[in-house]
């Protein structure tokens, strides 16, 4: 959609009220479906309701999993969790990409927790018609997400041997997140991850709200 030159009122709206979100998702279906009257499809569209399809991306230690479950819970979607342990190359898991389609094509909800983490990831998904309405990504400096991360660590010795592959990992996610923030950017959200957990949930839950999905 091409906003052109628009007041900061007009684009306070539009931003406040989600509709590049909408429209983005309208058109999205209108290309997977290629409906033979797109006009009747399009206002069928916009009453059916919408379920929550988000992606929570950010590194080890931001509370992906924490915030994934609560918002599972919350809106009563389904938590598909496709975080990988090992830092590298990680094709997007099979079963992982069926489970969204299932969902995706039974019009349910769903939040995506750890993928993707790259840009092909992100153009395997799309391609896949799974798009959401929003990504979150999670902030979090790396002493931050140390500290998180092996804070069920035992002895200070274990401690320290945990420590390495998290800062590796963590890097990894630095110089990649741009390809995700850079793929989904009409939905991205920066949240500030270092605030308490239920804090982080309440901001991200305001605004799924914004969008008046169900």
């Amino acid at each position: 959609m091409s906003i052109g030159s628009l007041s900061d009122i007009t684009l306070q709206y539009l931003e406040s009220k989600g509709i590049q979100s909408i429209l983005d998702e309208a058109m999205h279906n209108v290309v997977l479906q290629m409906p033979e009257d797109p006009l009747a499809f399009l206002e069928k569209e916009f009453r059916r309701p919408t379920p929550v399809q988000v992606i929570l991306t950010g590194p080890c230690g931001s509370g992906k999993t924490t915030l994934a479950a609560k918002l599972a819970a919350h809106y009563g979607i389904a938590h598909v969790s496709a975080t990988v342990k090992d830092v590298g190359d990680v094709a997007m898991p099979a079963d992982m990409l069926r489970e969204l389609k299932g969902l995706q094509q039974e019009g349910k909800g769903w939040v995506l927790d750890g993928f993707p983490q790259t840009r092909a990831d992100a153009i395997q998904l799309q391609t896949s018609g799974i798009s959401p309405q929003l990504l979150f990504e999670l902030q979090v400096p790396p002493g931050v997400a140390l500290v998180r991360a092996t804070a069920h660590a035992g002895a200070s010795s274990k401690h320290t041997e945990d420590a390495a592959p998290i800062v590796k990992s963590y890097h990894l996610y630095d110089v990649r997140r741009t390809e995700i923030v850079t793929s989904y950017k009409p939905f991205y959200r920066a949240i500030d991850a270092t605030v308490a957990a239920e804090e982080v949930a309440a901001n991200v839950m305001k605004a799924i709200d914004t969008l008046h999905l169900s």
